[in-house]
């Protein structure tokens, strides 16, 4: 059986809900994730449902190539079930963050997988921390742990300045799920790979400070 079996079915049926709800504005207001509904009606499914529907093609296709990749190892390394978990708890924590960022902002419309892709990208890093990366865009590679340092101070800065239209503190959300979820599975990369770890957690203390010292 093909280890990235499950990856590769959520894939297809992310990128076919997606496409379908294009034209289909029903089924795409249906599944997004949207605070008055959720808070107000009690649709909790759309904490997850959320994360099938895209804002468009370049979205859905960069979370998509991620999820492929990342997706296919966690399943390898870990099993279908934990890459299951790890996804579908990164996007629920994403769905969380946002609504409690954004409260009291009306109705809070989000979409997309990016929390759960997150998660899987966390739990490769805590594996495989000097696992080599290209980021979009950059022709060079740097090592997981790194990347995911830039990402922690990028994600909080991003997410307190409120530069853009992206959800960084689901991002974030997911990816602290994605750490704590796979140290849990695996406690003894707590002490094989703590230096990543004390280093990940120093990203988020300077991104904190970062926010503090520019008033964000």
């Amino acid at each position: 059986m093909d280890s990235s079996l499950l990856t590769i079915t959520i894939v297809i049926a992310t990128v076919a809900v997606t496409i379908v709800s294009f034209s289909n504005q029903t089924l795409f207001y249906r599944l997004l994730l949207s605070s008055w509904q959720v808070l107000e009606r009690g649709e909790w499914w759309r904490m997850v449902t959320s994360g099938f529907v895209h804002a468009d093609y370049v979205h859905l296709g960069v979370n998509m190539f991620v999820l492929f990749v990342f997706g296919g190892i966690v399943e390898h390394v870990f099993g279908p079930v934990w890459m299951l978990l790890l996804y579908v708890a990164g996007i629920i924590a994403g769905s969380i963050s946002g609504l409690l960022k954004h409260k009291r902002a009306g109705d809070y419309h989000a979409v997309g997988a990016s929390a759960g892709v997150a998660a899987l990208v966390a739990a490769v890093t805590m594996a495989f921390p000097n696992l080599e990366m290209t980021i979009l865009l950059f022709p060079f590679g740097i090592d997981a742990w790194l990347y995911s340092c830039f990402y922690i101070i990028y994600s909080i800065v991003a997410g307190k300045g409120r530069w853009d239209n992206v959800g960084h503190e689901a991002h974030l959300a997911g990816l602290i799920v994605g750490v704590v979820l796979t140290l849990v599975y695996e406690p003894l990369l707590i002490i094989q790979h703590g230096l990543y770890i004390l280093a990940m957690l120093a990203a988020g203390g300077i991104g904190y400070a970062i926010v503090r010292y520019r008033g964000l």
